[in-house]
């Protein structure tokens, strides 16, 4: 009896373990979108395609194909210098604030990386990662 008493607590143990160990485990947020006023669309691992909406000026939701959503919160947003073609470099930091479906509850860490296009288009590139 005692033996299986130790025998269950080291199985229950190991099980606890494991979904900590899963809890923690970054997963890729990586790809790329492109965009025009308040809508932009794209595929990012972990997310597959697309479609986003900026939503405040510090908030943008990311809706996967089924319709799961993950929220974010800019934390910073910077411009570089406006090139001869009216090309202007931006880099965009952002938090993982939540979602809905396979993403509630999750958190992380972007940085975007891209191009405001002089005919008001833009571009990035998405380099990050989410955990639960």
């Amino acid at each position: 009896m005692k033996t299986t008493k130790i025998t269950l607590a080291l199985v229950f143990a190991t099980i606890l373990a494991a979904f900590a160990v899963s809890a923690t485990t970054a997963i890729p947020l990586k790809g790329s979108y492109t965009g025009t006023g308040s809508n932009f669309s794209g595929n990012l691992t972990h997310l597959g395609l697309f479609q986003g909406t900026v939503t405040s000026a510090t908030t943008e939701t990311f809706v996967a194909a089924n319709g799961d959503k993950i929220f974010v919160t800019v934390t910073s947003f910077t411009t570089g210098a406006t090139a001869t073609n009216g090309d202007t470099p931006y880099t965009e930091t952002f938090t993982v604030t939540g979602g809905t479906g396979r993403f509630v509850n999750e958190s992380g860490s972007a940085t975007v990386t891209g191009v405001i296009h002089s005919n008001g288009s833009y571009t990035g590139n998405v380099d990050g990662s989410v955990a639960k």
